[in-house]
């Protein structure tokens, strides 16, 4: 059975993801050492590994971090706020876009290529995906509802919905690793998701 954090160890976790965040933009994955992150804390490179199994586990971390704030800022702001369905799956989707923005850029500053982002964060990948579904699904549900949208399967339609952007997303990256997309490709992409998701809106209209 793993123990739960104490308080201060919670505390340091917060400190050191802060801090290996910062190495990691500014130096990139690989020329960022534990020991340099453990001495930007005032830890002993021993004290590191008790939190953090090697790198790796700790670059996961920062990540999984990320996604969670993420997340929380959707329900506060987009979930539980006033509005149609509709409105709340633009709002997703504006937010969504600019947390890919930021991703992406952090992504370039560290210089990884898709061939290593996808077996180091595989598994938060999916579980980004997932969670994304859910909450669009929970949009659909709610404009149901209200009989704003008609009766569809939500959990095909948010899995038709997350996938299809994720495609665009893709088809416009095609074989460009992060550190090689201009403003011209991130501004295409926002376009077309945003020409996607008014679609889409429009063909779950309840117009009876």
């Amino acid at each position: 059975m793993v123990e739960p954090l104490s308080n201060t160890d919670n505390s340091k976790v917060h400190l050191i993801l802060g801090a290996a965040m910062k190495r990691f933009g500014y130096y990139g994955l690989a020329k960022t050492t534990m020991a340099e992150i453990a001495s930007d804390v005032g830890l002993s490179k021993a004290s590191l590994y008790y939190y953090f199994a090697d790198k790796d586990a700790l670059f996961r971390a920062v990540v999984k971090r990320e996604q969670d704030g993420f997340f929380a800022n959707v329900k506060d702001q987009v979930i539980e706020s006033e509005g149609a369905a509709g409105e709340k799956l633009e709002m997703y989707v504006e937010k969504r876009h600019a947390y890919f923005l930021n991703a992406f850029g952090n992504l370039g500053k560290i210089k990884m290529t898709m061939e290593t982002i996808k077996p180091m964060l595989g598994d938060l990948l999916n579980n980004f995906f997932r969670s994304e579904v859910a909450v669009v699904a929970e949009i659909l549900q709610e404009g149901i509802n209200n009989n704003e949208f008609r009766d569809i399967d939500v959990s095909e339609y948010a899995d038709l919905f997350i996938s299809s952007m994720n495609g665009l997303r893709s088809i416009t990256i095609k074989d460009k690793n992060s550190y090689q997309l201009g403003q011209d490709d991130l501004d295409l992409i926002g376009k077309r998701i945003k020409v996607f998701s008014e679609i889409f809106i429009t063909g779950i209209l309840n117009n009876r």
